[in-house]
């Protein structure tokens, strides 16, 4: 996970057990390249969710969200401590969720489906979750018995533009997969929000007699991580950037706008495609 241009990460262990009931979580500073460990998660706090599934940073914390048992916990990166969070409505979304103001935008769990919540730092809990209509994309083609393998990551443009970027397998590929690109905008009117699609395309991907692959990430890098700042602590391992010149995850200099494709091949290696923003790859 990236926040406040560090990364963090969390073990998760294959099963849990009374005997081993702490879970690693440490974070790594490209500035002073080192890793800096973490307060583990409490037991109690994390038994039976299972697999953290995604992520947002919202202003001092990071939440996490799990589709076990579709709840929530969250890290305060000041107070390095964690906390349970409350929401009245059961859900859970993947990948990392946007923030654009007081809102948090991101994919459910459900695939194709993009959701709204609000989170309250004061309080450790989430309202105002709504389900939001009107994406259009290859819905036909999107039901399990079509297909064994779906994945999907959606990308922020800037203000509320977004790109999903979607892809699936099947046994009888032959030799091509198809990844589903729907560029959207969010209107919210009246109290409410919904989709309106700006444009959706296809593109099949030769494979090359290579294996078939799952999108991992997704990412635009002319567009900065648009969380809350909040009021960081800074430690021994938090001082200023020993490297001169800009230092940003995932952010450089120069580059020109294009969406990133993190792809991972079902046999375990990884690759990326490259694609230049507005660049029409097919047809609906």
């Amino acid at each position: 996970m990236s926040a406040y241009n560090k990364l963090y990460h969390l073990g998760i262990p294959d099963s849990w057990s009374l005997n081993n009931p702490r879970v690693a979580f440490e974070r790594y500073d490209p500035c002073n390249d080192c890793w800096e460990p973490l307060p583990s998660v409490p037991f109690a706090l994390y038994q039976g969710r299972g697999e953290m599934d995604g992520y947002a940073v919202y202003g001092n914390n990071i939440l996490l969200s799990s589709s076990a048992d579709k709840s929530f916990i969250a890290f305060n990166v000041k107070e390095k401590k964690w906390y349970p969070v409350l929401t009245k409505r059961s859900f859970s979304f993947r990948g990392r969720a946007v923030v654009v103001g007081n809102t948090i935008y991101c994919l459910s769990t459900h695939y194709g489906v993009v959701a709204k919540f609000s989170f309250d730092p004061c309080t450790y809990s989430i309202s105002e979750t709504q389900r939001l209509l009107g994406l259009e994309y290859y819905k036909k083609y999107m039901s399990y018995e079509y297909f064994e393998q779906r994945s999907e990551y959606m990308v922020h443009l800037g203000n509320l533009d977004f790109c999903l970027v979607q892809t699936a397998t099947d046994c009888n590929c032959r030799g091509r997969q198809p990844i589903w690109i729907a560029t959207f905008q969010i209107v919210c009117e009246g109290g409410k929000s919904s989709i309106n699609t700006l444009h959706s395309t296809v593109y099949d991907v030769d494979l090359n007699g290579e294996h078939k692959f799952l999108i991992g990430f997704s990412f635009t890098p002319d567009c900065e991580d648009n969380e809350p700042k909040g009021e960081e602590t800074k430690g021994p391992l938090e001082k200023r950037c020993k490297r001169k010149g800009h230092c940003k995850l995932g952010i450089k200099r120069g580059i020109k706008p294009r969406t990133k494709i993190g792809t991972k091949r079902t046999s375990g290696k990884s690759f990326g495609l490259c694609l230049k923003r507005g660049l029409t790859l097919g047809k609906l």
